[in-house]
Order: structure tokens, then C-alpha cells, then sequence
């Protein structure tokens, strides 16, 4: 089924710009950038187009007149009226609107932040006997909102596993942490186990490595016990 969409123009106002693409709610990683789309149809030079935003309070910014941006450092606007926020912050997050005529259309900006450290540990520590189960502790820190963690034994997810425990935490800022516990016997696979954090609705990721669990005379030989033993991160993030 298809909407029909109806703008209602007041007596005397014999404008008939509208908004032919609205935006859409964005989420983005702190320091990246936002882009909202407003496509306008029926513009005549005494037609204005405005992008506003709009803070929790309900206090109003205005970012640009037509294609006239007030703060162009912080903000561009493109020909079609695409609006891009650069080196989005905290303080970005807000509601965008954008006025055409008396139409208007408005999308949110969500922002992300990656957590600040990432640790894997295990207990009990090695060396292993065969078949010792030991428990694998993944947890990320600090990040808004609090990471999903997956675990991998190799290629293969085991996140799905009832050996799998997950705990995640929040404050009022929507920053958290998240833990993650898997459980295995200890064999002599060669597999190495790994946990990777993601946030939700971004393509960042955090990974850590840990060796294979291994038991007898090369235990102590083929497994590091720091609390970090290998991290990276990657940022995925779908060009603009």
C-alpha cells in the first residue's frame, strides 16, 4: 500500500514547494559525519528552504537559509539540500528538521562512541590438563550504547552456545559496559578463540585473540595470559 502524502497550504500562501524525500533517523560514530536528505520539489526563487535543529529542550538552531549555512564549518549544504554534519560529537545528537514553504520533515541524530578498552582473560590459568574447562571473560568498556559481544571458536560463531553467559550495564549518559563469558573444555584443535564488540547500528567493530587452548608439555609454550592480548579496531563505516 502506498501513502499519500497531503501538504495543506493556508489561505493566501500560494506557495507550492514541498518536500519530495524526507530525511531519515542517522547513526553515526563519534568524529564521523551525518547526512540527511530533504529533496524539494516546486521551488520558485521566493521559495525558502530552512534546516533547523532542534535540541531536547525544544530550543531551535537554525543551520541554513536555502543553500546559506551559518556555521560552515560545522555544516554543508549541497544543491539537493542534503545537509552534512561533520566531526559529529555528543552534542550533535538532536532532532534535524528541514522547511519547505509550510511543509515540514524532521529525522534524528544518533551518535555512537566505540568502547575506550576492550579485555579477555581466562581462568584458571594454564598450564591445562585434557578436557579442563576454563572460562574465557570478554568484556568491552565504556562505550554509548554498551557493545554486543560474539564469540568465535576458529570461523565458526558460538556466540548461540548455552555456555554463552552476557551481562550488559547503562548509565543515564547511555554509556555501558558489556560482559561476556564462554565456557569450554580445553582440547588440542588448534582453534583459536576470539570475541568481537559491536555497536548496534554502525559497522564498528573491536576484536580480541585469544591463542588455542592447548594442554601438556607446550601449554605454557603456546598461550600469553595478559589481559590484552591482541586488539584492532575497524571502522567500516558506509561512505557518504
Amino acid at each position: 500500500m502506498h501513502s499519500l502524502r497531503i501538504t495543506l497550504i493556508p489561505k493566501g500562501d500560494v506557495s507550492s514547494v514541498f518536500i519530495r524525500l524526507p530525511p531519515a533517523n542517522v547513526t553515526v560514530l563519534q568524529g564521523w559525519e551525518a547526512r540527511f536528505l530533504c529533496q524539494i520539489r516546486e521551488q520558485r526563487g521566493t521559495d525558502y528552504v530552512f534546516w533547523k535543529k532542534v535540541h531536547s529542550d525544544g530550543f531551535t538552531d537554525l543551520i541554513s537559509y536555502n543553500r546559506n549555512v551559518v556555521n560552515t564549518n560545522k555544516y554543508t549544504v549541497e544543491s539537493d539540500y542534503t545537509m552534512r554534519v561533520r566531526d559529529v560529537i555528543l552534542d550533535d545528537e538532536a532532532w534535524y528538521e528541514c522547511q519547505a514553504g509550510v511543509d515540514r520533515a524532521k529525522a534524528f541524530l544518533s551518535v555512537s562512541v566505540m568502547a575506550a578498552n576492550m579485555t579477555l582473560s581466562v581462568y584458571p590459568a594454564p598450564p591445562f590438563t585434557g578436557s579442563t574447562l576454563v572460562n574465557l571473560t570478554c568484556r568491552a568498556h565504556h562505550s554509548r550504547p554498551p557493545a554486543d559481544i560474539h564469540w568465535f571458536h576458529g570461523k565458526t560463531d558460538v556466540t548461540t552456545l548455552s555456555s554463552v553467559t552476557c551481562l550488559k550495564a547503562v548509565g543515564v549518559d547511555g554509556f555501558g559496559s558489556t560482559s561476556s563469558v564462554l565456557t569450554v573444555a580445553v582440547s588440542n584443535d588448534g582453534l583459536s578463540y576470539r570475541c568481537v564488540a559491536s555497536l548496534p547500528g554502525t559497522d564498528a567493530t573491536l576484536d580480541q585473540i585469544f591463542s588455542p587452548l592447548t594442554y601438556g608439555a607446550s601449554s605454557a609454550a603456546s598461550i600469553v595470559i595478559p589481559d590484552v592480548l591482541f586488539m584492532t579496531m575497524i571502522f567500516l563505516i558506509s561512505s557518504f
